[in-house]
Formats: structure tokens, C-alpha cells, sequence
């Protein structure tokens, strides 16, 4: 595929607009006082994931006032026998319904 070489006035009306779109980016990045990557210098992205452990020490009191164990995780649940119980024989009973409809 053929393409004409530029003129050079075209070259440089090129280059001179290509400096006005970094000066004018430049200014916009001042104005919403952005960092060099473009990001908002307020605001950092949300982290995803586990915290940090220094984070989590902090949040003793509060793991503990919530039922969470030291490490952050939730304390196991235990069941009673008679909830066990009852929930073996509902299910028991849903079986032997199912089996009786075949």
C-alpha cells in the first residue's frame, strides 16, 4: 500500500500540534491535580483481598466484640445434638416421601 511522504510544513504543523496536546494535557492534569499516571492523587484504588496484617491487629477489639476469632476468621458454630437430631428426621422424611412417589 503506497503512502505519500509528508511535506515538511506538515511535519512540522504535526510536531507543533503534538506540543499543544502534552501542554494542554499538562494543565488538565494540574487543574485536577492528577499524578503522572493519570490517576486522581486523593484517591488510591480500592484494595482487593486480605488485608494487611498490621490492618488486622488494629481490629482486635472489634474481632472480639463481633464474634471473629484473633486471626479474623469467624468462630465455629457448633450445633446441639437436638438440633442435629431434628434435622436428620426431617430429612429422613423427605427421603422416605420421595421414595414412596416412585
Amino acid at each position: 500500500m503506497y503512502m505519500p511522504t509528508p511535506s515538511i510544513p506538515a511535519l512540522q504543523r504535526a510536531i507543533q500540534i503534538s506540543e499543544q496536546i502534552k501542554s494542554l494535557e499538562a494543565e488538565l492534569a494540574s487543574l485536577l491535580n492528577w499524578g503522572l499516571s493519570g490517576r486522581h492523587a486523593g484517591l488510591s484504588p480500592k484494595r482487593r483481598g486480605r488485608p494487611r496484617k498490621e490492618g488486622r491487629i488494629a481490629k482486635v477489639g472489634f474481632e472480639m466484640e463481633n464474634g471473629l476469632v484473633s486471626d479474623g476468621s469467624k468462630k465455629k458454630r457448633k450445633m446441639s445434638r437436638a438440633v442435629k437430631a431434628k434435622i436428620a428426621a426431617a430429612q429422613r422424611a423427605r427421603w422416605a416421601r420421595e421414595k414412596k412417589e416412585k
